[in-house]
């Protein structure tokens, strides 16, 4: 397999240290840290980590001979140091927040290298040099390893990050034996090590990782035309559950086209009735719903909830959560506010083997933390309650639900609808000004920007807060930090990076801990 000469690629940016000196010493654990950088792509965090993209600008970042390429960095949350790892990613893909380029857990980085931008080099012996091809990096020791795979989608644990294939752009190989090399394959590769597997297995249709595990959506029509649900046709996507350790598959019998989420305890399914042999799954007497089913990972059992999904999915811990649009769960009202209107959180506790209705209005999302789910809830759907007393019905607001009480607890901050991210108890998300009570919240003088909120869903003291700095469309939240830009021109027309302009959108840390 072809390999990244290291000199090359371990390019440090020195004006960044300079400047980190004097960050630590301004920025002190619970205020955000400017680090004076701008901002192409990402943040994308894990562990004691953020990473980022810049755009070239007088120098090469990464070795080749232009200065036109979006190269990968990374800041080191404790220490606030940063270091290019000089791999270009693709100029597009570097803002793509559902499949980013870059990927961050425990202590490395999975990147999807760029041919074109990384000196126009055949990085995955192919013969061309138009794929995005699969690095992954050591962050402690900044060793990188080139795994020689074309990738469109990857997910990542500490221990893993699996991948998908195409095997038109890995030569044309037949990497299923389905006979053709038009299919998606999903690898998973050991991060300490570097070993890659070829798990024979489609994952055209998506894949999620949770420690040691992996869950994929396999076509059956691109696993060779196999019936994988047993219901007589070969036209489903089917919910397939990897072991990485050790390599074993095994087929969980539902379709799952539309949406999955995995844990280290459970993996949730949105099951179509129609497309799982046209059966009635929640018991309302027609088969035209998503059904929630979630696997018990320890048992290896599959339940079934017969719960309506179609609002969508979503899973953290012990807890999967179903969106139910009450219309398609029998005509029930599910937040009691005399309407069949709405979509309301559900939260199946697999330990207690327990369905909880939550009775919140959830069609704006909601979000698995440790002790609890963060519910993005719609006023108007919600009884036209003024949740965040602004005097109007019209946001969507904030609420944490805790299964272990049945409880919930209203935030009182609106979600706008785009930024929004998560790990342990803290959730992460942007709240614009207008609609919490047209208020200056970043002390711009106006009320039209987006700022930082933060929710800490704990049960013993659930918090918000609101970090007056305006915020861009991407968040990242570590174990230790968040990451988030801060538009110049949304704080102020203020010149963050110093370079003389405000039309920048620069890096800031908010630090939980050093």
């Amino acid at each position: 397999m072809p390999r990244v000469a290291l000199a090359a690629l371990l390019i440090m940016l020195a004006s960044a240290f300079l400047l980190l000196g004097r960050i630590g010493a301004a920025a002190p654990v619970g205020q955000a840290a400017n680090l004076r950088i701008a901002v192409s792509g990402g943040p994308w965090a894990g562990n004691d980590w953020a990473a980022f993209t810049v755009d070239e600008g007088a120098r090469s970042l990464n070795g080749d001979e232009d200065t036109l390429d979006t190269v990968v960095c990374v800041a080191r949350v404790s220490r606030l140091q940063v270091f290019s790892l000089g791999l270009a990613v693709a100029s597009v893909g570097a803002q793509d927040s559902e499949m980013p380029p870059v990927r961050v857990a425990g202590n490395y980085a999975a990147v999807l290298v760029s041919e074109a931008d990384q000196g126009g080099r055949d990085l995955n012996g192919d013969g061309d040099q138009m794929d995005d091809v699969l690095h992954v990096v050591d962050l402690t020791t900044r060793r990188i390893r080139n795994l020689g795979l074309a990738v469109e989608e990857m997910q990542m644990s500490d221990r893993w990050v699996a991948v998908a294939v195409p095997e038109a752009r890995q030569g044309g190989q037949d990497l299923n034996g389905d006979g053709d090399a038009s299919d998606v394959v999903l690898y998973a590769v050991e991060l300490a090590t570097g070993e890659a597997k070829c798990l024979r297995l489609d994952a055209s249709s998506g894949i999620q990782v949770a420690g040691d595990r992996a869950l994929a959506a396999v076509s059956e029509a691109a696993q060779g035309g196999k019936d994988l649900n047993g219901d007589g046709d070969t036209l489903d996507v089917v919910a397939h559950l990897v072991d990485l350790s050790t390599g074993e598959i095994r087929n969980l019998g539902v379709d799952t086209a539309d949406g999955f989420a995995i844990t280290p305890r459970l993996a949730a399914m949105a099951v179509s009735e129609g497309r799982q042999g046209n059966r009635d799954l929640n018991g309302d007497r027609d088969t035209q719903d998503l059904v929630l089913h979630v696997y018990d990972l320890a048992k290896n059992e599959l339940l079934n909830t017969e719960m309506d999904a179609s609002g969508g999915v979503a899973a953290g811990g012990q807890y999967a959560v179903a969106i139910a649009r009450e219309a398609r769960q029998g005509g029930r009202d599910l937040n009691g506010d005399g309407d069949l209107q709405d979509q309301v959180a559900q939260v199946y506790d697999l330990e207690a083997r327990a369905l909880l209705n939550t009775g919140l209005d959830a069609t704006d999302g909601a979000w698995v933390a440790k002790e609890g789910v963060a519910i993005a809830c719609l006023e108007a759907n919600q009884g036209n309650h003024d949740l965040n007393g602004d005097g109007d019905q019209d946001d969507s607001v904030v609420t944490a639900f805790f299964p272990a009480t049945k409880k919930a607890w209203n935030s009182g901050l609106t979600f706008e609808g785009e930024a929004i991210a998560g790990e342990g108890a803290r959730v992460a998300f942007g709240v614009l000004e207008a609609d919490q009570g047209d208020r200056d919240l970043n002390g711009d003088r106006d009320t039209d920007d987006v700022v930082l909120g933060i929710v800490e869903v704990t049960l013993s003291a659930p918090r918000s807060q609101i970090i007056p700095l305006a915020c861009g469309e991407v968040l990242a939240v570590g174990s230790r930090a968040v990451a988030f830009t801060v538009p110049e021109v949304d704080q102020g027309d203020l010149d963050l990076n110093g370079n003389g302009n405000a039309d920048d959108d620069v890096l800031h840390l908010l630090r939980w801990s050093r």
